[in-house]
């Protein structure tokens, strides 16, 4: 496990890694439509689905697993860098599951979703897109897995393993913040990705306002 961790965090710190756009030679797009999905907050979204790819396969253990996430302000391709035969995250050993997350436009977010769109969208906390990313894993019959998380200042890690049970046995935290923004979860939150991910990987952001 510390090997996995010091070869993924070292990969990261080596490499920029913009979103780019989706080739037809890469994994398809799936989603996982959940539905109706509450929030911490007790508000709900409706017509829910989490966005996600897999590289490699999964094990008849289902032991092989990990988990990458990202943060609203990119998507899944962020990662592409570190997916493949012998890198980071060796797709002969492991299966990856990369995530979108709530509000980065693939994902149900406040510029796709039609029942709930822009500011009619609840405001939501990185702890409901590590509840909606268990969910997935449910989905998928996994109740073990490792972690990856470069997003956020790492409050992705922090609320993963706050969870009791987590599910979580492993995690990297890369790109982590020494000290907290509190700011910055009000702020990203109201705001959403303005792009075509598919087509350009571009991000632009309109700002909604902090709360």
């Amino acid at each position: 496990m510390l090997t996995f961790v010091r070869t993924l965090a070292l990969a990261a710190a080596l490499a920029a890694s913009p979103a780019l756009a989706h080739t037809p030679s890469q994994p398809p797009h799936q989603s996982y439509k959940i539905g109706d999905f509450q929030l911490e907050s007790g508000e709900v979204v409706r017509d829910f689905a989490i966005s996600y790819v897999t590289h490699g396969k999964l094990n008849e253990k289902k032991s092989n697993a990990i988990l990458m996430v990202t943060a609203i302000s990119g998507n899944h391709h962020r990662l592409d860098f570190l997916i493949g035969p012998g890198k980071a995250l060796d797709t002969n050993k492991y299966f990856i599951i990369c995530t979108d997350a709530i509000g980065n436009g693939l994902t149900t977010s406040p510029s796709n979703s039609t029942a709930q769109p822009r500011m009619k969208f609840p405001k939501f906390l990185i702890r409901d897109m590590v509840t909606s990313q268990k969910k997935l894993m449910e989905h998928l019959g996994i109740s073990h897995v490792r972690r990856g998380d470069r997003p956020l200042d790492g409050r992705h890690a922090g609320a993963a393993m706050g969870r009791k049970p987590s599910g979580f046995h492993g995690l990297a935290c890369i790109a982590g913040a020494a000290r907290e923004d509190a700011g910055v979860d009000r702020r990203g939150a109201r705001c959403e990705p303005q792009g075509d991910h598919a087509r350009s990987g571009v991000e632009e952001w309109r700002l909604c306002g902090a709360a």
